[in-house]
């Protein structure tokens, strides 16, 4: 069957997804702002990997990543590394002198946005990490897999303002770094845990975030000091502590899944060590 095919079901994910998102793009509804835009794209990934899933490989919607297995000590596990990495950065920028807090800015607003950016974050986990970064693992492999995921990451956040090749660079680096986290637990909660975190910690510390402001900020603040260290109008992802601090947690995360036996080889070395195994002409004999 075609669709036996991890590329053939990827193609059908993205056009169902698309379907689901054409009606309300076209008419305005919900995508008029950026927390209805969330609530499409969350909506609209999550039934198109359930169609997928559940109908296609006749799997649960668990087999993306969202089993209830360590769900909750996931999700808190990734929003702790994000907010350590954070600390460590932000104590930098305090120590240098270049960031500083004017205010607080505390208001309703804030659970709105702190909704807004768990559904967006969580829309982005699902789509490069659930469904591109898993079809394509189980047809080209764990290693070859982590590159285009990672790449179309990084150039959705292209159009966003004030972009820099830091930005760039450290975005495509997060883009790996999510995908491994998925690899070493197989399962989504550790890296929508981690991306919610540090979304919504930057936000509220009055930060942009990827150039964006998502309208979460607990303090009002300012940042001063060498863009290529602070990141600038962009934020923090386009300044060189972020993308120094990114590099070692993504070798430990790289060792941490092999040592775990947790990296898939290409479908085709692994049909060919089927093929070699002993008993397997034999196999093939008496099946034909």
């Amino acid at each position: 069957m075609l669709l036996r095919h991890p590329l053939a079901r990827l193609i059908l994910l993205a056009v169902i997804f698309v379907a689901l998102e054409v009606p309300f793009a076209l008419t305005g509804v919900l995508w008029g702002s950026w927390s209805g835009a969330a609530v499409l794209n969350f909506g609209a990934i999550l039934v198109a990997l359930y169609v997928v899933t559940r109908f296609v490989e006749r799997r649960p919607l668990a087999a993306v990543g969202l089993g209830r297995r360590h769900a909750v000590r996931h999700l808190l596990a990734g929003a702790a590394l994000s907010c350590g990495l954070l600390a460590l950065i932000m104590t930098l920028m305090a120590v240098a002198g270049w960031y500083h807090v004017l205010g607080t800015h505390l208001g309703w607003h804030v659970a709105s946005a702190f909704a807004t950016i768990v559904l967006a974050a969580s829309f982005e986990e699902l789509a490069y990490r659930g469904g591109l970064f898993r079809l394509l693992e189980e047809w080209l492999g764990t290693w070859l897999a982590l590159i285009a995921p990672a790449l179309l990451f990084a150039l959705g956040h292209l159009d966003n303002p004030h972009t820099t090749p830091i930005s760039a660079l450290t975005t495509l680096v997060a883009g790996v770094w999510t995908a491994l986290m998925y690899v070493r637990t197989r399962a989504l909660w550790l890296p929508i845990g981690a991306h919610v975190a540090w979304n919504f910690v930057m936000s509220a510390l009055g930060l942009p975030v990827s150039g964006l402001s998502l309208n979460a900020a607990l303090v009002t603040a300012t940042m001063t000091g060498p863009p290529s260290w602070t990141g600038g109008p962009y934020g923090l992802e386009a300044g060189w502590p972020v993308l120094i601090a990114l590099l070692p947690v993504v070798g430990r995360l790289a060792r941490s899944s092999i040592a775990a036996g947790h990296v898939k080889a290409p479908s085709w070395r692994r049909e060919r060590a089927q093929a070699t195994q002993p008993g397997a002409d034999r196999g093939n004999r008496l099946n034909g």
